[in-house]
């Protein structure tokens, strides 16, 4: 089987449970939740869906996101930092926001993804400073620009 295919039965095969069984889960905060949502039924419905999608995107990343990475020269602390981070801002959408009704468990959910977002960032910068060199098409908007402003040669 090609390897997109085992990805996507991958996240198919975890979000759909997802999606059917999170408010068996989660039975005693739904109620609360539902009854307290100021937005419609439909909209927490499609809310539910996409969360339950980055669940099984979060989980087919697990599974072969770090054999991706492994092709590309990273620091490994680096690698690993940023592929626990990916996961975990994929795979925690669907606890965290049917925890909403622990005010401590939402504040540690918080501070753990801003954690994640500034690993991701830190690669980012990595990858940028590292790579130095302008790609293709800014090269081709630096020419326009030259040509536009009648600089360069």
């Amino acid at each position: 089987m090609r390897e997109s295919l085992k990805v996507l039965a991958i996240i198919f095969a975890f979000t759909l449970p997802a999606l059917f069984l999170s408010r068996v889960a989660w039975e005693s905060n739904h109620t609360i939740v539902y009854e307290t949502a100021t937005a419609p039924l439909p909209f927490v419905i499609i809310l539910s869906g996409i969360q339950s999608l980055a669940f099984g995107l979060g989980i087919a990343f697990i599974v072969f996101g770090y054999f991706w990475m492994k092709k590309y020269s990273l620091p490994k602390n680096l690698k690993i930092a940023s592929f626990f981070s990916i996961s975990w801002l994929l795979v925690s959408w669907l606890p965290r926001n049917n925890l909403l009704h622990s005010t401590e468990m939402h504040i540690l959910f918080q501070i753990t993804q801003i954690a994640a977002s500034l690993i991701l960032i830190y690669l980012m910068l990595f990858i940028i400073k590292r790579s130095g060199e302008p790609s293709n098409e800014e090269k081709k908007q630096k020419a326009i620009a030259e040509k536009i402003l009648g600089i360069g040669d």
